[in-house]
């Protein structure tokens, strides 16, 4: 009896292994095992895992459903993958351009013909109109 309260506590922890447990079942489900009153919630426990219960329509339903949403997920995860893609482009005086090296120059240009050096900055604060 100390051997099955010792499975009952590691049970309870969840630390069991499939042997143990089928230890356990065929003691509390066995019609020659003595079960002390106090262990008598055990045997219900045990009997109700023993006991085959049946899948309702409505689980089943929703676990069709999410194995088709799981199939629809994989497709369209293939499909962004394979799908070819647009290059990245601008357009420079009416022309589109996709050279990455000439889009990088002419966007350095512009940012140097708006910008301004700190002096300038400085001594903008101090010009009167």
């Amino acid at each position: 009896m100390n051997d099955i309260q010792k499975l009952i506590d590691k049970y309870m922890d969840g630390l069991t292994t499939r042997d143990e447990e089928d230890q356990l079942r065929r003691y509390f489900t066995s019609p020659e095992s003595i079960i002390p009153a106090d262990l008598e919630w055990m045997r219900a426990l045990m009997e109700w895992e023993d006991t085959p219960h049946p899948v309702t329509r409505r689980k089943h339903a929703v676990v069709q459903m999410l194995r088709i949403a799981a199939m629809l997920l994989v497709v369209v995860s293939i499909a962004f993958a394979l799908w070819p893609r647009q290059k990245s482009f601008a357009i420079i005086d009416g022309q589109r351009v996709t050279n990455r090296e000439v889009v990088q120059e002419e966007a350095l240009e512009a940012l140097n013909m708006v910008s301004s050096t700190d002096e300038e900055t400085f001594e903008a604060l101090f010009d009167s109109p």
